[in-house]
């Protein structure tokens, strides 16, 4: 599946993860939900709210996930889809259960999702696709781990764009000169 992947690491400052983000919308993403999660591993599904989110919300998903008893693997759900998800899989995912093997679970990366939710480790990622509109573009990506009432992982905060080549080669050299 082709994705370059970075994975927080529990014993690690939060900013070496932040430095690794690629566009503003990633840092801003995580500075929320590192604001909201406090001491836990994760915030509250609760408290993301679209007024939270604000302009990134064509971007952002939300993974609904179940472990059943001591299954090794989890029942993922697209609870919540931006239409920039859409415009870049071509189709709308939002509602569909993510099968393993299936096309639409390998490209919005289940196996991430899944390790996300299962290691409460926050990841984020770049790979290349075929744009739905045509053309070579980069999916940007980041997972985030959400706590339900219980205080268990029940959902991931995604959030995923689709850039031209061009587009991400000018937003990496912009970021990396803020982080310099």
């Amino acid at each position: 599946m082709n994705l370059s992947t970075i994975e927080a690491d529990a014993g690690v400052v939060p900013a070496h993860f932040r430095a690794q983000l690629v566009l503003p919308e990633q840092i801003q993403l995580f500075d929320i939900w590192f604001s909201l999660k406090g001491q836990s591993i994760g915030p509250q599904r609760a408290s993301i709210t679209p007024s939270t989110l604000g302009s990134m919300i064509a971007f952002i998903t939300v993974f609904d996930v179940h472990f059943c008893d001591q299954a090794i693997s989890a029942t993922i759900k697209t609870k919540i889809a931006g239409s920039g998800l859409r415009g870049l899989l071509g189709f709308e995912p939002q509602g569909r259960l993510l099968e393993s093997g299936a096309s639409d679970a390998q490209m919005l990366g289940r196996d991430i999702i899944e390790a996300v939710a299962r290691d409460g480790v926050p990841r984020c990622g770049t790979r290349a696709v075929a744009a739905a509109s045509g053309g070579d573009a980069f999916q940007v990506w980041m997972r985030l781990p959400l706590l339900g009432a219980d205080g268990k992982i029940s959902a991931i905060l995604g959030l995923d764009r689709a850039l031209p080549m061009t587009s991400l080669r000018d937003s990496l050299q912009t970021t990396h000169r803020a982080f310099a």
